[in-house]
């Protein structure tokens, strides 16, 4: 396979039993093979203690689990019924990385702003220890985006403060959908949506705005 300017790239994909557990590990490189299985190793290295560490809830016991001990999930913006994703729900703080768009810089942020847990809705919503670690998430959201090459765009009426961005296809491309981008705060919580549609986004942004301040 090829990667960008026609650089060689190399995928390795592994299973490893560990216990009860299947670790799987899929790493891309430019590098050839052996630096992608050298990447591999190192993941290894550092999943297996923490997955050691774990102990799962006994499967009879499951059902007894709280569904929303915080009452964050009751006010995210909940997932399209018709369209429900597996991993739609709360997380930790260390679970929320796996969807990050930057993991080593947001989970230095997630310590910094005291952030408790992190909800993945129709938007995701990110706990933080107050009102000034919440407006920061929302800064480096905002800066993680723009290096991904957003760009600024139309802002949410009645939310002065949200920062809204877009990455719009080249005029000549092909099959490339826009994305659009929208990160606030209210309190202590920060949140973001995303959409194909600005319109849509901003729809997201103020009904999660509203969840979040009603009293």
């Amino acid at each position: 396979m090829t990667w960008g300017g026609g650089e060689e790239m190399a995928r390795v994909l592994a299973f490893t039993a560990r216990g009860p557990f299947v670790l799987g590990q899929l790493t891309i490189s430019i590098g050839g093979t052996e630096a992608a299985a050298e990447m591999v190793a190192a993941t290894l290295d550092q999943q297996i203690p923490l997955v050691e560490l774990f102990e799962p809830t006994p499967v009879a016991d499951l059902g007894a689990l709280p569904l929303d001990a915080t009452g964050l999930v009751a006010r995210t913006l909940p997932p399209d019924p018709e369209n429900r994703k597996v991993y739609e729900g709360s997380y930790g703080p260390h679970g929320i990385l796996a969807f990050s768009n930057a993991p080593a810089v947001d989970a230095q942020l997630f310590e910094d702003t005291g952030v408790t847990e992190a909800v993945i809705g129709r938007t995701t919503t990110y706990a933080a220890r107050d009102a000034d670690g919440a407006h920061r998430l929302v800064e480096q959201f905002a800066e993680t985006m723009t290096e991904r090459g957003f760009q600024p765009a139309a802002g949410v009426a009645g939310l002065p403060a949200a920062r809204c961005l877009q990455k719009l296809p080249p005029a000549n491309a092909r099959g490339v959908a826009p994305r659009f981008y929208c990160a606030a705060a209210a309190d202590e919580i920060a949140f973001e949506a995303s959409a194909g549609q600005l319109g849509d986004v901003h729809q997201m942004a103020a009904a999660q705005y509203l969840m979040l301040t009603a009293e």
